[in-house]
């Protein structure tokens, strides 16, 4: 049977709601959160293990580069790893993956796959939310499909 890990950081819920679809078509597979602070290297045998996060000011959250720094992955060198950043607007998302896959690859570990998966923005401090909500989110929903098939294979 398979061993698979999502580590996850969300702050409003879209990027858990990633991970808990993820995590319903991958067997054997948990969800831990990026906000807890780990100790110790990650035991070995894991099949695929992925981080799921959002979008800060085009980039990476600094909480997530700090939880890769401390993460220890070299039991599972050999693991599948892939990475799903939400984000409001892909276009200003440029770098997120960019920056993840260069974390990965200071500590040894090859990103396998990344995308960047566009979903309603819910930065509303400067502005009103926009009314195409619901059906930004249901085009997430079709959006997430081929991600996640391209992780299972």
């Amino acid at each position: 049977m398979s061993k698979n890990i999502i580590f996850v950081f969300s702050g409003t819920g879209n990027s858990l709601w990633v991970a808990k679809e993820i995590a319903k078509e991958l067997e054997n597979c948990e969800i831990v959160s990026m906000g807890l602070d780990w100790q110790g290297p990650l035991p070995a045998g894991y099949d695929s293990i992925g981080f799921v996060y959002p979008t800060y000011a085009s980039g990476v959250p600094k909480r997530i580069k700090d939880f890769i720094a401390k993460l220890d992955l070299q039991n599972n060198k050999e693991a599948y790893y892939f990475a799903i950043a939400t984000c409001g607007r892909v276009s200003k998302a440029q770098n997120v993956i960019t920056q993840i896959r260069r974390y990965l690859k200071q500590k040894g570990i090859h990103l396998h796959y990344g995308e960047r998966l566009d979903m309603f923005s819910n930065y509303v401090v400067g502005y009103e939310m926009r009314e195409t909500v619901l059906e930004e989110a249901q085009q997430s929903a079709i959006d997430i499909k081929p991600m996640i098939e391209a992780i299972k294979n």
